[in-house]
């Protein structure tokens, strides 16, 4: 089920009064940040959103994330909450995101975890990879195990209704996987994930990426020097190569996809 127009203007609205906060954050301690995936996508096809898009993401490297994280909780207006597995150790993510409070967009496969579930953007950090593929491919590789028994130690559903018998069979699993886990401290499992995460930071390594999605990676010669284009009625950081970030993710990217693929993903509940 879409959303009605008004419903995605406000959520837009929203998303953005959270982005311009970010940027204050990050010009008055000098960090950077990009915008990353559908908002790049948004930002260089549509000059704002996609149109049936309902959520921002921006990355960041792991200096700057790291810069982030020591700042933006005594920074961040109280209209806002910063959301990570220290401020809110319920939550399921790796990743950090910003909520505007007094709001809901509750997803459905959260809805019973007991966390803030206001409008939100997201913060991913990102970190070095190695650069011979093979090596590459079997660090992603394990990256993936770890971070899904991290999630499953706090949800077991999915993002997407499992309708499928491999898909039941999987969401199965989990369920298991998920019960086992009720013994093993979140915080040993957190720290496992984020040691083998940052394991090549130290290396000369030029590709980062959100690890635990291989798709987000782009070499830093493609990155820098980071570029402002136009987002809506603000402006916002991308990386300098966009084109080459973007066909790596999505292809023919300013190909519109078919109508029956432009939605967004309606959440379990919604309030403005």
């Amino acid at each position: 089920m879409n959303y009605t127009p008004e419903e995605l203007k406000k959520i837009h609205d929203a998303e953005l009064k959270i982005l311009i906060e970010l940027q204050r954050i990050c010009e008055k301690h000098n960090i950077e940040y990009f915008a990353a995936c559908g908002t790049t996508l948004g930002a260089i096809r549509h000059n704002g959103f996609i149109p049936w898009d309902d959520d921002i993401d921006v990355g960041m490297t792991r200096d700057n994330y790291d810069k982030f994280l020591k700042v933006v909780k005594q920074e961040l207006s109280s209209e806002f909450f910063f959301q990570d597995f220290n401020t809110d150790p319920k939550c399921p993510f790796y990743f950090s995101k910003i909520r505007l409070n007094n709001t809901l967009f509750v997803e459905r496969y959260l809805k019973d975890i007991k966390m803030h579930h206001g409008i939100y953007l997201d913060i991913f950090p990102y970190d070095k990879v190695p650069e011979k593929s093979e090596q590459q491919k079997k660090f992603f590789r394990k990256v993936k195990v770890l971070h899904q028994i991290y999630i499953a130690k706090s949800v077991y559903k999915t993002c997407n209704p499992q309708t499928t018998l491999s898909g039941k069979i999987m969401l199965t699993g989990r369920f298991a996987l998920h019960i086992l886990l009720l013994i093993v401290p979140k915080k040993y499992l957190y720290r496992k994930l984020d040691a083998l995460i940052q394991k090549y930071n130290t290396t000369d390594s030029q590709i980062v990426a959100y690890i635990p999605d291989p798709k987000s990676k782009i070499n830093i010669k493609y990155l820098y020097p980071i570029k402002t284009v136009q987002f809506e009625h603000v402006k916002i950081n991308v990386p300098n190569n966009s084109d080459v970030y973007l066909k790596s993710l999505y292809g023919d990217y300013m190909t519109l996809p078919p109508i029956e693929k432009r939605h967004g993903h309606r959440p379990y509940k919604i309030k403005f």
